[in-house]
C-alpha cells in the first residue's frame, strides 16, 4: 500500500505523519478500498447536527484527536494492511510492516468509528448527556454541541473525555 509523509512544522506533537493511500492500485488491479465493505452510514444527518447546534445558549465544537488511530485492527486482518518500509537513507533496504490501527481514508473507517462510538451507550446511566452528544452531535470525528451554562459545557466536555479515554472502549 503506497504512502507518503506529510510534514507540518507548525505542529508541536506530530510534525511528520504518514498518509496511506487505500485507493491506489496498479493499472488493471483493485485497490484495498475496492475489497473493503463500506458498512452502513451511521452518522446522523449533518443538517440535524447543525440545526440542534443552534438551540443552545452556549455552543462549542470539538474534534476527536486521531480518532481512527484509537481503533485497533484484529490480528488476523492486519496481514491485509502490509506495506514496505525503507530502513535506510539509500532506499535499498526494505522490511514488510503491517498496520494495527484503522487507516484514515479506508472505505470502512467512518463506519468503524461510529460503531465504536455507539458502544458508549453502556455509559448512558452515568453520563446521559454525554452519550446523547456523542450519539447525535458527532459527525465523523467532529462534533458541534452546546449547553445552557459554562459549567454544564465543561461538565459535558469532561464526561466525553472520560468516556473516550476509557480502556473499555
Amino acid at each position: 500500500m503506497p504512502y507518503r509523509s506529510v510534514v507540518r512544522k507548525d505542529k508541536s506533537t506530530t510534525q511528520v505523519r504518514l498518509v496511506f493511500n487505500c485507493s491506489s492500485s496498479k493499472r488493471g488491479d483493485l485497490s484495498l478500498n475496492d475489497y473493503l465493505e463500506q458498512g452502513p452510514n451511521l452518522n446522523p444527518s449533518l443538517l440535524d447536527v447543525l440545526l440542534k447546534f443552534k438551540i443552545f445558549k452556549l455552543v462549542f465544537c470539538g474534534d476527536i484527536e486521531k480518532a481512527f488511530l484509537m481503533i485497533g485492527i484484529a490480528e488476523d486482518d492486519r496481514r491485509c494492511l502490509r506495506f514496505l518500509w525503507n530502513t535506510n537513507d539509500k532506499g535499498k533496504e526494505y522490511v514488510v510492516l503491517q498496520m494495527n490501527r484503522v487507516l484514515f481514508g479506508s472505505r470502512c473507517s467512518p463506519f468503524l468509528l461510529r460503531a465504536i462510538i455507539r458502544y458508549v451507550r453502556k455509559y448512558l446511566e452515568r453520563y446521559p448527556d454525554c452519550v446523547d452528544m456523542l450519539d447525535n452531535a458527532l459527525y465523523a470525528d467532529d462534533f458541534c454541541y452546546g449547553a445552557e451554562t459554562v459549567q454544564e459545557a465543561l461538565s459535558l466536555s469532561a464526561g466525553v473525555v472520560s468516556i473516550l479515554n476509557s480502556r473499555e472502549l
